[in-house]
This record gives C-alpha cells, sequence and structure tokens, in this order.
C-alpha cells in the first residue's frame, strides 16, 4: 500500500507597523589632549563635571547616566638620528609625544520633544571637547516583534483560507510556521531620527543658540512568516 502525499498550501505574510518613539538615548563623548596624563584626567573631570551638572539641571535623573569608559593613550613619535658615516638617517625609537583622552557617557531618557531639547541645549553649551548624538528608539522592541508576529500569522491564515476557496477546498490543519525575517525597529542614521551635534549646528532654528525641533520620527517594524496548511 502505498502512501498519498497530503496536499498542502504555503503562504507567506510580511506584515509591517510604524510605532512612535519612546525613548531617546544619548551617546556623549568627552575628549582631548595633553602633555601630561595628569593633566587629561584632570580635564576630563572639569568637563565631566560641567556635563553632570547640566543634564541634571535640564531634568535628566542622576540614574539615567552612565559612563560607558574612559582612557588615556600615549601620542608616539618616531625619533630618527643621522648616521654617523655617510648622509641619511636612521630609526632610533618611539618616544611620548603627549597624551590624548577620552570619555564616552551614555544617558536614557524617555522621548519627550522639551526634555531632549533642554539636554541638546545643555549639552551644547559644554563647549569644545563634548560631542554628542541623540537617537530615538523603542525601549521594548521585542513586544513590537511579538504583536507583529502574531499579526502576520493572522494574514497568512486568512490568504491561506482564500487560495483554497479558490481551489474548492477547505484550510484543515496548520502543519508548518516558520519565522522568516524581520528587519526595522533599530536607531539608524537618517531613517530614525539620528542627531548630531555637528548637523544640530547646521539647523536654522539654532542661529539664537536654542535647540533644534527635536520631533521623533516614526520607526517601521516588518514580520515575516510562512505557514503550511493541510487541504482539505
Amino acid at each position: 500500500m502505498t502512501a498519498t502525499a497530503e496536499s498542502l498550501v504555503h503562504v507567506t505574510s510580511t506584515t509591517k507597523r510604524t510605532f512612535a518613539p519612546d525613548v531617546a538615548r544619548v551617546a556623549i563623548g568627552i575628549q582631548g589632549e595633553h602633555d601630561t596624563r595628569e593633566a587629561c584626567t584632570a580635564e576630563f573631570n572639569e568637563r565631566y563635571e560641567a556635563v553632570c551638572r547640566g543634564l541634571l539641571g535640564a531634568g535628566v535623573e542622576a540614574s539615567a547616566i552612565t559612563t560607558e569608559n574612559f582612557h588615556v593613550t600615549m601620542r608616539q613619535q618616531s625619533l630618527y638620528l643621522p648616521w654617523e658615516h655617510g648622509g641619511g638617517y636612521y630609526w632610533c625609537k618611539n618616544v611620548a609625544d603627549g597624551y590624548e583622552y577620552r570619555g564616552d557617557l551614555q544617558v536614557k531618557l524617555p522621548a519627550d520633544p522639551d526634555l531632549v531639547g533642554g539636554v541638546w541645549i545643555a549639552l551644547n553649551d559644554c563647549g569644545e571637547g563634548v560631542t554628542f548624538t541623540i537617537t530615538y528608539g523603542l525601549a521594548d522592541t521585542d513586544a513590537a516583534r511579538t504583536e507583529l508576529m502574531g499579526r502576520a500569522v493572522e494574514e497568512a491564515l486568512a490568504k491561506a483560507r482564500a487560495l483554497a476557496a479558490g481551489a474548492g477546498k477547505d484550510v484543515g490543519e496548520v502543519r508548518t510556521i516558520s519565522f522568516g525575517s524581520d528587519f526595522g525597529g533599530m536607531p539608524a542614521p537618517m531613517e530614525y531620527g539620528v542627531r548630531s551635534a555637528k548637523m544640530f549646528a547646521m539647523a536654522e532654528d539654532c542661529a539664537d543658540g536654542g535647540a533644534p525641533s527635536l520631533e521623533p520620527r516614526a520607526i517601521e517594524i516588518s514580520c515575516q512568516v510562512s505557514v503550511a496548511c493541510r487541504l482539505v
């Protein structure tokens, strides 16, 4: 007796939705250079305190400010000496040529344009040596994707029923469901509204020292699933 392969209907569905950003992340860099390590550390501490004062004055909670890293590196310069006999020079050694430092901070805020605007002004007032990037995003992209996966499966089953009806069949049990891919929902430089200090300085509405318009852009997330159902 030969087994008969069952008839299946295979459907792929892609669902997308836009979400309003609910979080703003601020990446702050503090950097500079000096002749000694001690001078680098002292200047970093001074600028770090100025940044924290500005953020707290703008309404940021102290718990929202975290330090990611701090490092001091030595600049080196090659020392060349002349040959004793004949022309030319030879490399002798590398010598210290000052020091550079950098520290990175992270701040997580609600996506409130007024709050983010105040943070922009505070950081912009910190002057040279302080750079920053503001990124809008979603606090919980997993929840958004889970919602879309359920919706994609519902749409795939609706398509399967429509195809089966066109063939004079009904849809039976679901045999397989596979998650093809999802994309979106993560901050990206253009699509999701990343801004940097340099870009902000070019905005026309910054001429009076205020912050530019910081309304967050919508974030689009897509989800693709494939479903196979038995035809009856």
